[in-house]
């Protein structure tokens, strides 16, 4: 994984299927401290080659508390539109405000979501476990 795509408080994982999450705590020059979102415990330095991206499902979006339209997500604040696109990747839009939807991104992983909407708000997603 790129340490360039990642910031702290962003999700990942340590194992191929995006089972293990972590949080990452410390960016490091050859891998990353990390800390279980249930426990204080953390992992010491993880090396980047073991560092896997969490793949972003529907499942994600309602942990984020993004309310379910049907055809989409809207996140909590209205700002973000998220919904399903052909490629299998899920397509961002700006939602609020706006009189038509304002295509953003592509989004694969939980990290980019998370690295989106802190950059367009400043604020980081909360995780309704």
């Amino acid at each position: 994984m790129d340490s360039k795509e990642l910031r702290i408080g962003n999700f990942v994982s340590t194992s191929i299927d995006g089972t293990d999450i972590y949080i990452v705590e410390e960016i490091k020059m050859h891998g990353l401290f990390l800390s279980n979102q249930k426990s204080i415990t953390d992992t010491g330095e993880v090396q980047y080659h073991n560092i896997y991206p969490i793949p972003l499902t529907a499942d994600w979006l309602l942990k984020f508390e993004f309310i379910h339209l049907g055809i989409g997500f809207v996140s909590p604040d209205d700002l973000l539109f998220v919904c399903a696109g052909n490629n299998g990747k899920y397509e961002v839009f700006l939602y609020k405000e706006v009189e038509e939807d304002v295509y953003l991104i592509h989004c694969e992983q939980v990290h980019q979501l998370q690295n989106l909407y802190f950059a367009l708000t400043g604020k980081e997603l909360n995780l309704n476990n």
